[in-house]
């Protein structure tokens, strides 16, 4: 037998019908049912968010094999995992992964393939909090010409 689910949202309030099973909560607080044995939970997530410090976008006469720096925040999750990509021959290539890294403190990975003068080079980090994955962006810099 197909029951029917019914949801009406009024501000932070959510009452939710299924059949004839009621559940009544406010947005972050206990589930209130009207019959025993039926219980669920919503959870919000934050997404991280990403702040780049070095080199900054478009940046020119970068010294060879930069180290590039970035900060990971998120307000709901301690730890982060950051990968790291470039991209030097066309392809989106990982130099490196952060695993458990501690959200609020400078993460760095140093880019040892911008190892040639005047050339400029793509970068880019990704930072995961087991929930929502989001990307820095594409970054470029050139490095110094020797």
């Amino acid at each position: 037998m197909k029951k029917k689910l019914a949801a009406l949202i009024i501000g932070l309030t959510i009452l939710i019908m299924l059949g004839g099973i009621q559940a009544t909560f406010l947005y972050g607080a206990e589930v209130f049912t009207t019959k025993p044995g039926f219980t669920f939970s919503i959870t919000h997530n934050d997404a991280p968010t990403i702040k780049v410090m070095y080199p900054e976008n478009e940046s020119i006469g970068i010294q060879f094999k930069p180290l590039l720096q970035i900060y990971g925040n998120d307000t709901d999750t301690a730890k982060l995992n950051i990968t790291w990509q470039q991209n030097t021959s066309g392809s989106w290539i990982t130099m490196q992964v952060n695993n458990s890294f501690t959200q609020g403190t400078l993460c760095e990975c140093n880019y040892t393939l911008a190892n040639t003068g005047a050339t400029t080079y793509y970068w880019r980090a990704y930072v995961d909090d087991g929930t929502t994955n989001v990307s820095s962006g594409i970054y470029h810099f050139t490095t110094r010409v020797s």
